[in-house]
């Protein structure tokens, strides 16, 4: 639990630059006031709102590649409305469960803000409730309980051109070929535990202590570097892709049923895809997304850890105007 306060202080701590007194920010600003100017649009021009539908997979792997396991949330289906403006977009999904099927408890909050050049991504998610698949068999384990956290930041050196945050709220429609790169760095917490090992009878028979995981925490930092590209296309239409490949430093702690140890190898790979083809027509937008992306670290003992994440999002929007005075 002790990595996790890590993490929380270390977000607080990144974050004082932006009060202190070498702060591009006036001293005198209250905080209200700065989170009014920075994200808060005032003309009804630039806001959308926005009915949508998605699948999200959020899934691990644990194993090496003669042997392993793949934890798979249940209900992957979620409906929901949003709202978004040029500076960031919010939406809310709600999971639509069958009457007597596994589900997985999740709360799932993602947050993309883009100011000037400066691009912004938070996530928070909490999962419990997950299918183990061993190839051969598959049991649903309620007890298995995952959380993960993590801020992204990327300076984009066109961002006055490109923002992804413009295109997925439908108030962006670009007119020609955009090109743009960007350099940052990463935080990222995770943390996976259950009431026993969160291995399966069949292969725990054949695995060492060290493999019958019942606790995971890991707390990573490293660099980023993204390019990102925006196409036109027919008429109304538009395609942008972006891809965010990284590499850190992860300090875990294993705690398996009968030991407990720290892996060694600290590297941490990560890669990160995003796209978006979007439709303008009038005051409506059609948005079709999708992204993917990767974590991998080592456990040790011939053990890897893999995190993936896929979203399919269609968004159906609406481009609010204010009425013209005669």
């Amino acid at each position: 639990m002790r990595l996790k306060y890590v993490f929380i202080f270390t977000l607080l701590f990144l974050s004082k630059p932006l009060f202190s007194q070498d702060s591009i920010v006036p001293k005198k600003i209250k905080v209200a006031t700065l989170i009014d100017t920075m994200f808060i649009d005032r003309n009804i021009n630039n806001w959308s709102i926005r009915l949508f539908t998605n699948y999200k997979l959020n899934k691990f792997r644990i194993g090496n590649s003669d042997q392993h396991l793949v934890y798979t949330p249940a209900n992957l289906r979620r409906y929901g409305i949003g709202v978004a403006t040029r500076k960031f977009v919010m939406d809310i999904a709600f999971n639509l469960n069958q009457k007597g099927e596994e589900s997985t408890k999740r709360l799932d909050l993602m947050v993309t803000t883009m100011l000037k050049n400066n691009q912004i991504d938070f996530f928070f998610q909490r999962y419990q409730g997950y299918n183990t698949n061993n190839g051969m068999t598959e049991i649903f384990h309620p007890d298995i309980t995952t959380f993960s956290s993590g801020i992204r930041y990327l300076y984009m050196f066109n961002g006055d051109e490109y923002s992804m945050v413009g295109m997925k709220s439908g108030l962006a429609t670009p007119k020609k070929t955009v090109y743009t790169w960007g350099l940052g760095g990463f935080l990222f917490f995770n943390q996976i535990q259950g009431d026993g090992s969160t291995l399966t009878p069949e292969i725990e028979t054949f695995s060492n202590e060290e493999a019958r995981i019942k606790n995971l925490f890991g707390f990573g930092a490293g660099v980023l570097a993204n390019f990102s590209a925006t196409v036109p296309l027919l008429p109304n239409f538009f395609a942008t892709v972006s891809i965010t490949p990284g590499i850190g430093l992860m300090w875990k702690r294993v705690e398996s049923e009968s030991v407990s140890y720290r892996p060694e190898n600290l590297l941490l790979y990560q890669v990160d895809f995003r796209g978006i083809l979007g439709y303008h027509l009038g005051r409506f937008y059609i948005n079709w997304s999708a992204g993917y992306g990767l974590n991998e670290t080592s456990l040790d003992f011939g053990q890897r850890i893999l995190l993936s994440r896929a979203n399919l999002k269609l968004a159906l929007g609406y481009k609010l105007r204010k009425k013209q005075t005669k």
